[in-house]
């Protein structure tokens, strides 16, 4: 069996940009990489975010199972959203089952790993996760040691400040200072600890991808001749650094050692208009904003709307380290023009779900389970699969999915109940809740100063991303086809000589395999765990809570 198995995390990394430059040499170490070993796209969760498909690359588990359908989940009973955590995740780390079995494993900067987990080994928490500090490292002495011997961990890059003011030059250098800093990190861990299964996650990959596709691409609504020209080689610049580092790496590895190279979805350009789902919900009569009737503002709610309106951006920060506010202004800006009495279904506004008004499961919900509430899914899924754009004619949803149709396990219930699925992202959900703008008005052309103020990158993830196996069992020059984010864990599990619990949904990407070395290798399959652990209590204080959304908002995720 191989002794090790390397896995570099490329975040958003994508084939479509990719390949062109491998084919022109500008990539050389994972030319030789395609060359030597098995590769193909990796097809992500849906939705193809970073908590979700990282959670299903953890656990091996579609989102069903393991119970992360986005950054956040709405709390029993309410209205509020809290955010996901490692506790949030149900089913184990393959990295946990690899310490089981005698396994030491390295883990750096995979999202959703804060509050670390005690592993066999070391692990250092990536997106998600507070400000830098010994709380996101296991064994907590390890950030001490990290600092005394490198003088620094990592620092967090907040691209919507340095775009918003046009500072490309700034983020692009804290860019390059991240990977530095990553691999300082990398290189010292892999030299001075034991490890037999090693992960690291370069986030900046997909950072540029979001913020500086414009430069690159002529047909981008925000492109910019005259200022685009120096920063068109800005992606190929941070993807030709990370492949300098991962020749250095593999030439520090041993012969025996596996090395997978992944990316957790894929990227692609995005278009100037938006869509507002919720104006669509109350065109059908199934959503109702609140009038004067049904507003009962008090003062606090009046602060919110006004300051979402009117005040500058950097009194809008100020005012989010205020605690209430901080923690209530979505939900409460949400349920002041809302009329819940009569809404009976909504979407979060600036992601592609929709949520029934369901008795039970939400406060003010209307629907009843059962008959109701399928009747009024089937409903709202033949509307939207012909919702068309009336400028183009085109449909704006590709797939309008029920959560089963997507998702099998116990958690199954906690997704939303309709999944929206547009495929090209021509059409972007502004943070800006709908409702700020004319409640009849379903499409917008956005300028580039809203683009910008709104948080609409210049590209955004799509659902196939890179996966490039190489070792001694590994065929060579092999293109892989049907291998998900989920087949990691098993297959990984697999190579060391662990046996894959029978739970997990993934299968093992054997077609990337020698078939010698299947042939002497029979899978060997374990019981899985009795339960389920219940849904953790929220990890974060209310100061860590306020860290995260900071960074969250910084990549354009949050308002």
């Amino acid at each position: 069996m191989p002794e090790k198995v390397f896995v570099i995390g490329l975040d958003g990394a994508t084939f479509d940009l990719l390949k062109p430059w491998i084919e022109e040499g500008k990539l050389p170490n994972l030319a030789r990489l395609l060359q030597k070993g098995a590769w193909g796209n990796l097809e992500s969760t849906v939705p193809y975010n970073s908590p979700v498909a990282w959670s299903s690359f953890i656990t091996g588990k579609n989102p069903g199972k393991h119970g992360i359908f986005n950054f956040g989940y709405y709390e029993n009973d309410s209205y509020d959203t809290k955010l996901v955590h490692s506790l949030t995740r149900k089913g184990k780390s393959f990295w946990t089952i690899l310490g089981e079995y005698g396994k030491k494993v390295g883990i750096i900067n995979v999202p959703v790993t804060y509050p670390p987990e005690e592993v066999n080994g070391f692990l250092i928490s990536g997106l998600m996760a507070p400000e830098v500090n010994e709380k996101i490292c296991f064994p907590r002495g390890l950030y001490r040691e990290l600092m005394s011997k490198l003088g620094s961990l990592s620092i967090k890059v907040y691209p919507r400040d340095f775009i918003r003011r046009n500072r490309f030059d700034q983020f692009f250098d804290k860019i390059m200072t991240v990977i530095d800093q990553r691999y300082a990190v990398v290189n010292y861990l892999i030299q001075n600890k034991p490890w037999d299964f090693f992960c690291v996650v370069f986030s900046t990959t997909d950072h540029v991808q979001h913020y500086f596709w414009r430069h690159m691409d002529p047909d981008h609504p925000l492109h910019q001749p005259s200022v685009s020209l120096k920063y068109k080689s800005c992606i190929l610049r941070v993807h030709q650094k990370i492949d300098t580092i991962i020749g250095d790496l593999i030439g520090k590895l041993g012969a025996n050692t596996t090395v997978i190279i992944m990316s957790d979805h894929g990227m692609g350009a995005n278009g100037d208009k938006a869509v507002f789902l919720n104006n669509w919900l109350a065109q059908e009569g199934l959503l109702y904003y609140g009038d004067s009737t049904h507003r009962r503002f008090n003062l606090k709610k009046k602060l919110v709307l006004l300051g979402k309106k009117y005040l500058p951006r950097k009194y809008k920060g100020k005012l989010r380290q205020v605690s209430w506010l901080s923690a209530r202004t979505h939900s409460i800006y949400r349920d002041m023009n809302m009329d819940w009495e009569r809404t009976r279904a909504f979407s979060d506004d600036n992601r592609g779900t929709i949520w029934i008004n369901l008795k039970g499961r939400h406060p003010g919900g209307i629907v009843e389970p059962g008959s109701e509430y399928e009747n009024l899914r089937d409903f709202i899924i033949q509307r939207l699969r012909d919702f068309t754009d009336p400028e183009n004619g085109e449909r704006v949803f590709q797939h309008v999915l029920k959560r089963e149709d997507i998702y099998w396990g116990e958690l199954v219930a906690n997704a939303p109940d309709i999944i929206l699925h547009q495929g090209n992202r021509k059409y972007a959900y502004i943070h800006q809740s709908s409702t700020a703008a004319s409640h009849t008005l379903l499409f917008k052309k956005l300028s580039q100063e809203e683009m910008k103020e709104n948080a609409v990158r210049d590209a955004d993830h799509r659902q196939e991303g890179i996966l490039i196996l190489n070792g001694p069992y590994i065929k060579k020059g092999y293109q892989i086809t049907d291998a998900k984010i989920m087949d990691l864990a098993p297959t990984i599990l697999y190579l060391m000589g662990v046996p894959i619990p029978k739970d997990i949904d993934g299968r093992c990407i054997d077609d990337g395999i020698e078939e010698y070395f299947l042939s002497e290798h029979p899978f060997q399959y374990a019981e899985p765990d009795a339960a389920i652990a219940e849904k953790g209590a929220s990890s974060y204080t209310k100061q860590e809570a306020e860290e995260v959304k900071k960074s969250l908002r910084g990549l354009g995720y949050l308002e």
